[in-house]
């Protein structure tokens, strides 16, 4: 498909020569979805278990349960293909980061591992309306996890387990429940009902004038000791590891649970619409998320 696709297209609109594939990362993350495998995925070659038969592997010694020596030969499939004709980017094992990304901005690379946003963000400064971005292609082989931006799959990074002697076994239940309940989820993220955010007289919810102020600072980098978000902690990347809802998930309420964070280059990726405002265009409630 990505022959086809260089095939296809060459150049970019602005005439920059398109490539295969691009990635930054090595280590092997980038074939790493596989749905039994439990993963540390920033040292690739580590040991890896297998989490439904609790066999382990040696990701270094066993290439046939590693990802690491999966992501070898993927490159080595696609330097194969297009080292003659220049389609495969040769400098990727040479470019910085900041080239790689340039690249990713102009649209040269093809394919990718993972959906960025530079090329949306670039796109949109010259159509606002543009959908020019990168879509995910689901992998046969992953998990998927469709409460979670990353559509194409994602290894077991985050699991959680009742030990079997346990003596509290419905206690853990109900932390499972907590972890798994909107209400909580939306308060973790966006603060208290009623001091940051609250519904408004349509029931649609809403940051208040105080949480957004709070929360744009908090954003921004210059927020002081004493800011609400600071002293709450760590809203934006707490639900990403520790609840089983994403912040991306719809409340019982019909909006986002995190309805406070607008985005925009999603509608690019292909996955969502844009995230609207008080009203939908088509009717639906503002603020929700909705799948194309």
């Amino acid at each position: 498909m990505l022959l086809q696709m260089h095939a296809n297209h060459p150049f970019t609109e602005d005439g920059y020569p398109t490539y295969l594939y691009g990635t930054s990362n090595f280590s092997g993350y980038e074939t790493a979805f596989r749905s039994e495998l439990s993963l540390d995925y920033w040292v690739a070659y580590k040991y890896q278990n297998n989490i439904f038969t609790n066999e382990i592997y040696d990701g270094y010694t066993d290439p046939g349960h590693s990802m690491w020596w999966a992501n070898k030969a993927w490159h080595n499939k696609l330097f194969r293909a297009g080292a003659a004709d220049g389609s495969y980017d040769i400098d990727i094992f040479t470019q910085t980061s900041e080239q790689y990304y340039a690249k990713c901005a102009r649209g040269q690379y093809l394919g990718l591992h993972s959906v960025r946003s530079e090329l949306y963000k670039e796109s949109v400064k010259k159509d606002p309306e543009t959908l020019a971005g990168y879509a995910t292609v689901p992998t046969a082989a992953a998990n998927y996890y469709t409460n979670v931006y990353q559509l194409l799959g994602n290894g077991s990074g985050y699991m959680w387990f009742i030990s079997a002697n346990t003596q509290h076994m419905e206690a853990a239940l109900r932390l499972f429940n907590c972890m798994a309940d909107p209400d909580i989820v939306r308060v973790m993220t966006l603060g208290e009902q009623g001091v940051s955010w609250d519904y408004d007289a349509d029931g649609v919810p809403r940051m208040t004038g105080y949480g957004q102020e709070q929360m744009d600072a908090y954003k921004a980098g210059n927020a002081a000791p004493d800011n609400y978000f600071v002293k709450w902690g760590s809203f934006d990347k707490m639900p990403t590891n520790w609840p089983l809802l994403r912040d991306n998930m719809r409340h019982p309420d019909g909006y986002l649970i995190d309805f406070g964070n607008d985005l925009p280059f999603r509608h690019a990726a292909g996955r969502y619409e844009y995230q609207y405002g008080p009203e939908h265009p088509d009717g639906r409630p503002g603020g929700v998320l909705c799948e194309i």
